[in-house]
Protein backbone atom coordinates (compact mmCIF):
# COMPACT_ATOMS: atom_id res chain seq x y z
CA UNK A 1 0.00 0.00 0.00
CA UNK A 2 1.16 3.33 -0.96
CA UNK A 3 0.24 5.14 2.14
CA UNK A 4 1.36 2.67 4.15
CA UNK A 5 4.90 2.91 2.22
CA UNK A 6 5.75 6.67 2.29
CA UNK A 7 4.49 6.94 5.94
CA UNK A 8 7.37 4.30 6.66
CA UNK A 9 9.72 5.86 4.70
CA UNK A 10 9.21 9.62 6.55
CA UNK A 11 8.95 7.82 10.00
CA UNK A 12 12.70 6.40 9.02
CA UNK A 13 13.48 9.50 7.96
CA UNK A 14 12.49 11.89 11.08
CA UNK A 15 13.83 8.86 13.29
CA UNK A 16 17.07 8.89 12.10
CA UNK A 17 17.03 13.02 11.82
CA UNK A 18 18.05 12.53 8.35
CA UNK A 19 18.00 16.72 7.24
CA UNK A 20 15.17 16.33 5.34
CA UNK A 21 16.67 19.42 2.57
CA UNK A 22 19.46 16.31 1.94
CA UNK A 23 16.13 13.82 1.33
CA UNK A 24 15.34 13.15 -2.70
CA UNK A 25 12.39 10.75 -3.42
CA UNK A 26 11.97 9.27 -6.51
CA UNK A 27 8.70 8.10 -7.95
CA UNK A 28 7.52 5.77 -10.58
CA UNK A 29 4.42 7.97 -10.49
CA UNK A 30 4.84 11.37 -9.61
CA UNK A 31 0.64 12.25 -9.38
CA UNK A 32 -0.26 9.30 -7.13
CA UNK A 33 2.46 9.34 -4.89
CA UNK A 34 1.85 13.38 -5.10
CA UNK A 35 -1.05 12.98 -3.78
CA UNK A 36 -0.38 10.26 -0.85
CA UNK A 37 2.73 12.15 0.06
CA UNK A 38 0.29 15.73 0.73
CA UNK A 39 -2.24 13.38 2.56
CA UNK A 40 0.96 11.86 5.30
CA UNK A 41 2.52 14.69 5.22
CA UNK A 42 -0.68 16.76 6.72
CA UNK A 43 -0.84 14.03 9.17
CA UNK A 44 3.27 14.36 10.29
CA UNK A 45 3.14 17.99 10.03
CA UNK A 46 -0.27 19.88 9.96
CA UNK A 47 -0.68 23.13 8.40
CA UNK A 48 -1.91 23.30 4.93
CA UNK A 49 -0.41 21.69 1.56
CA UNK A 50 1.49 24.30 0.15
CA UNK A 51 3.55 24.94 3.87
CA UNK A 52 4.26 20.93 3.81
CA UNK A 53 8.22 20.76 3.70
CA UNK A 54 8.38 19.15 0.36
CA UNK A 55 8.99 20.48 -3.59
CA UNK A 56 7.87 18.93 -6.64
CA UNK A 57 9.40 18.76 -9.37
CA UNK A 58 5.95 17.96 -11.37
CA UNK A 59 4.03 20.73 -9.12
CA UNK A 60 1.37 19.39 -6.63
CA UNK A 61 -1.15 17.81 -7.20
CA UNK A 62 -4.01 20.05 -8.27
CA UNK A 63 -6.91 17.67 -6.31
CA UNK A 64 -5.90 19.16 -3.18
CA UNK A 65 -6.67 22.53 -4.21
CA UNK A 66 -10.47 24.42 -3.47
CA UNK A 67 -11.00 25.43 -6.93
CA UNK A 68 -10.35 22.36 -8.42
CA UNK A 69 -12.49 19.78 -6.13
CA UNK A 70 -15.25 22.47 -6.71
CA UNK A 71 -15.18 22.00 -10.18
CA UNK A 72 -14.58 18.19 -9.56
CA UNK A 73 -18.13 18.12 -7.50
CA UNK A 74 -19.88 20.98 -10.00
CA UNK A 75 -19.33 18.62 -13.16
CA UNK A 76 -21.08 15.95 -10.92
CA UNK A 77 -23.66 18.06 -9.50
CA UNK A 78 -24.23 18.70 -13.28
CA UNK A 79 -23.98 15.47 -15.03
CA UNK A 80 -26.67 14.34 -12.18
CA UNK A 81 -29.00 16.93 -13.13
CA UNK A 82 -28.85 19.34 -10.01
CA UNK A 83 -30.25 17.25 -7.29
CA UNK A 84 -29.86 19.21 -3.68
CA UNK A 85 -27.58 16.70 -2.46
CA UNK A 86 -24.98 17.74 -4.54
CA UNK A 87 -25.43 21.54 -3.81
CA UNK A 88 -25.36 20.53 0.09
CA UNK A 89 -22.20 17.92 -0.31
CA UNK A 90 -20.31 21.62 -2.01
CA UNK A 91 -21.74 23.44 1.38
CA UNK A 92 -20.91 21.60 3.96
CA UNK A 93 -17.31 20.49 2.63
CA UNK A 94 -16.25 24.37 2.43
CA UNK A 95 -16.25 24.36 -1.43
CA UNK A 96 -18.45 27.36 -1.58
CA UNK A 97 -18.62 30.83 -0.08
CA UNK A 98 -20.14 31.26 4.21
CA UNK A 99 -21.54 34.66 3.36
CA UNK A 100 -24.92 33.44 4.61
CA UNK A 101 -22.69 33.68 8.23
CA UNK A 102 -22.84 37.64 8.21
CA UNK A 103 -26.65 37.59 8.19
CA UNK A 104 -27.47 34.48 10.35
CA UNK A 105 -24.47 33.98 12.06
CA UNK A 106 -25.47 30.85 14.58
CA UNK A 107 -25.91 29.02 11.26
CA UNK A 108 -23.24 26.41 10.43
CA UNK A 109 -22.46 24.86 7.06
CA UNK A 110 -23.94 21.51 8.31
CA UNK A 111 -27.12 23.05 8.67
CA UNK A 112 -27.43 24.82 6.05
CA UNK A 113 -26.59 22.13 4.25
CA UNK A 114 -29.31 19.60 5.73
CA UNK A 115 -32.20 21.93 4.90
CA UNK A 116 -30.87 22.35 1.35
CA UNK A 117 -30.72 18.75 0.83
CA UNK A 118 -34.00 18.87 2.48
CA UNK A 119 -35.90 20.99 -0.40
CA UNK A 120 -38.30 19.79 -2.38
CA UNK A 121 -36.47 20.11 -5.60
CA UNK A 122 -36.68 18.16 -8.84
CA UNK A 123 -33.91 19.63 -11.17
CA UNK A 124 -33.30 22.48 -12.97
CA UNK A 125 -32.54 26.40 -11.24
CA UNK A 126 -36.09 27.52 -10.79
CA UNK A 127 -36.88 24.54 -8.37
CA UNK A 128 -33.92 26.30 -6.31
CA UNK A 129 -35.30 29.54 -6.80
CA UNK A 130 -39.06 28.93 -5.67
CA UNK A 131 -38.01 26.38 -2.80
CA UNK A 132 -35.30 28.82 -1.25
CA UNK A 133 -36.11 31.29 1.66
CA UNK A 134 -39.60 30.48 1.23
CA UNK A 135 -39.74 28.79 5.20
CA UNK A 136 -40.67 30.79 8.18
CA UNK A 137 -38.90 34.04 9.27
CA UNK A 138 -36.05 33.31 11.12
CA UNK A 139 -31.92 32.82 10.51
CA UNK A 140 -32.25 29.60 8.43
CA UNK A 141 -34.69 31.56 6.04
CA UNK A 142 -31.64 34.74 5.59
CA UNK A 143 -29.15 31.78 5.01
CA UNK A 144 -31.59 30.74 2.29
CA UNK A 145 -32.30 34.14 0.79
CA UNK A 146 -28.47 34.30 1.05
CA UNK A 147 -27.88 31.34 -1.18
CA UNK A 148 -30.43 31.97 -3.79
CA UNK A 149 -28.90 35.66 -4.31
CA UNK A 150 -25.93 33.19 -4.94
CA UNK A 151 -27.41 31.07 -7.20
CA UNK A 152 -26.02 32.84 -10.75
CA UNK A 153 -22.46 32.20 -9.69
CA UNK A 154 -22.80 28.48 -8.41
CA UNK A 155 -25.48 26.72 -10.63
CA UNK A 156 -24.93 26.02 -13.88
CA UNK A 157 -26.93 28.62 -15.86
CA UNK A 158 -26.61 29.80 -19.60
CA UNK A 159 -26.01 33.76 -19.75
CA UNK A 160 -26.62 34.19 -16.25
CA UNK A 161 -30.62 32.92 -16.87
CA UNK A 162 -32.16 30.25 -17.99
CA UNK A 163 -31.12 26.53 -16.96
CA UNK A 164 -27.60 25.18 -18.99
CA UNK A 165 -27.84 22.64 -21.88
CA UNK A 166 -25.04 20.09 -20.57
CA UNK A 167 -24.58 19.16 -24.32
CA UNK A 168 -23.57 22.83 -25.34
CA UNK A 169 -19.61 22.80 -24.98
CA UNK A 170 -19.75 26.30 -25.06
CA UNK A 171 -22.19 27.21 -22.49
CA UNK A 172 -20.42 24.68 -20.00
CA UNK A 173 -17.03 26.24 -20.49
CA UNK A 174 -18.90 29.49 -19.89
CA UNK A 175 -20.68 28.79 -16.89
CA UNK A 176 -17.55 27.04 -15.25
CA UNK A 177 -15.55 29.90 -15.51
CA UNK A 178 -17.73 31.74 -13.78
CA UNK A 179 -17.96 29.87 -11.22
CA UNK A 180 -14.34 29.61 -10.82
CA UNK A 181 -13.47 33.38 -11.44
CA UNK A 182 -15.71 34.07 -8.18
CA UNK A 183 -13.51 34.02 -5.22
CA UNK A 184 -14.37 32.53 -2.02
CA UNK A 185 -13.19 34.22 0.71
CA UNK A 186 -9.93 33.81 1.70
CA UNK A 187 -7.35 31.42 -0.29
CA UNK A 188 -3.41 30.14 0.16
CA UNK A 189 -0.90 29.78 -2.51
CA UNK A 190 -2.50 26.63 -4.08
CA UNK A 191 -5.90 27.50 -4.27
CA UNK A 192 -4.69 31.34 -6.07
CA UNK A 193 -2.57 29.39 -8.59
CA UNK A 194 -4.54 26.31 -9.08
CA UNK A 195 -7.64 29.28 -9.72
CA UNK A 196 -5.18 30.89 -12.37
CA UNK A 197 -4.16 27.70 -14.06
CA UNK A 198 -7.40 26.61 -14.34
CA UNK A 199 -8.75 29.81 -15.76
CA UNK A 200 -5.98 30.36 -17.76
CA UNK A 201 -5.87 26.58 -19.34
CA UNK A 202 -10.00 27.37 -19.80
CA UNK A 203 -9.99 31.22 -21.59
CA UNK A 204 -6.91 29.44 -23.84
CA UNK A 205 -9.26 26.97 -24.79
CA UNK A 206 -12.18 29.26 -25.68
CA UNK A 207 -10.07 31.24 -27.86
CA UNK A 208 -9.24 28.32 -30.22
CA UNK A 209 -11.93 26.18 -29.83
CA UNK A 210 -13.65 23.77 -32.57
CA UNK A 211 -16.87 23.58 -30.31
CA UNK A 212 -18.23 20.76 -33.16
CA UNK A 213 -18.39 17.30 -31.07
CA UNK A 214 -16.53 18.62 -28.44
CA UNK A 215 -17.24 17.40 -24.64
CA UNK A 216 -16.54 20.27 -22.79
CA UNK A 217 -17.21 18.40 -19.09
CA UNK A 218 -15.33 15.63 -20.24
CA UNK A 219 -12.50 17.84 -20.98
CA UNK A 220 -13.12 20.01 -17.87
CA UNK A 221 -12.95 16.72 -15.81
CA UNK A 222 -10.19 15.80 -17.28
CA UNK A 223 -8.40 18.90 -16.60
CA UNK A 224 -9.00 18.88 -12.85
CA UNK A 225 -8.18 15.68 -12.55
CA UNK A 226 -4.99 16.11 -14.09
CA UNK A 227 -3.67 19.53 -12.93
CA UNK A 228 -0.55 20.24 -11.34
CA UNK A 229 0.61 23.43 -9.75
CA UNK A 230 3.47 25.31 -7.98
CA UNK A 231 6.50 22.87 -9.65
CA UNK A 232 9.77 23.96 -7.38
CA UNK A 233 13.49 22.44 -7.59
CA UNK A 234 14.85 21.48 -4.68
CA UNK A 235 14.92 23.92 -1.62
CA UNK A 236 16.74 24.00 1.67
CA UNK A 237 14.78 22.00 4.63
CA UNK A 238 12.77 20.30 1.83
CA UNK A 239 12.33 16.76 0.95
CA UNK A 240 12.52 16.99 -3.22
CA UNK A 241 10.24 15.17 -4.99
Amino acid sequence: DATDEVREILRRILAMGIPLGTVEVVCVDESAYGTVLCSVGLESFGGRVEDLPFTFNGGLPGNHARPVRLLSAWLAWLESDLPPGGLADMLQSGLLPEGWREFAPEIDAAALAARVKALPINSGPDDYRRALGRGREGPMREAEKWLARKLPAILPLANGGGELDPTNAEEVMRAAGNLLAARHGEEGKLDAYARAALLETIGAWKVLADWSGFDAAAWLGDLAGKLTVMGLGPMPGCVHV
